[in-house]
């Protein structure tokens, strides 16, 4: 669906949760994908600190990365 959303010129998103790191195909998700909401403990997974983890996932394809923080807001 991403791909074929790509191809017609559409912003793609994907909410990435700490379940949907063991995904095995996450990587072609990520490379598919422009704006990326993902949650803090997700984020960890791609860096210690907050920024290093944006520019981990940012090098992965999405150009714009909300990182979620649940009740902290």
């Amino acid at each position: 669906m991403l791909a074929e959303a790509r191809r017609r010129d559409i912003t793609t998103a994907l909410d990435l949760e700490t379940l949907g790191l063991g995904v095995p195909c996450l990587n072609d998700l990520l490379a598919l994908t422009d704006v990326l909401f993902v949650n803090a403990a997700a984020a960890r997974t791609f860096g210690p600190e907050p920024a290093s983890a944006i520019e981990a996932l940012r090098g992965r394809g999405p150009s714009t990365i909300l990182l979620t923080r649940g009740a902290a807001g």
